[in-house]
């Protein structure tokens, strides 16, 4: 699981299309995996994670402090989330 800690609207045309593509980089952080720490990692991990306008207005606005997890497509794009609470510890 993930906390929110920023949020950054993005706007792009990509170079083969017109259509301009909205959406949002969610900063998140999480604390580092067993293994992780058993290797030396201290403090926590830190992520940009993009999600589509589109995406965020089908599953609910992401706030930050929120708790959050996501799943991803085969192509390792979010293609789903689910926000767990409004204030993480």
């Amino acid at each position: 699981m993930y906390k929110v800690i920023g949020l950054s609207p993005s706007k792009f045309t990509p170079p083969d299309s017109d259509k301009e593509i909205l959406g949002v980089n969610v900063f998140v952080v999480s604390d580092f995996t067993d293994r992780q720490k058993e290797n030396g990692a201290q403090g926590v991990s830190a992520e940009r994670i993009y999600i589509k306008k589109t995406l965020e207005e089908e599953l609910g606005e992401i706030k930050v402090n929120d708790q959050i997890t996501f799943s991803y497509n085969r192509y390792g794009k979010v293609d789903s989330f689910k926000i767990h609470s409004g204030k993480a510890g």
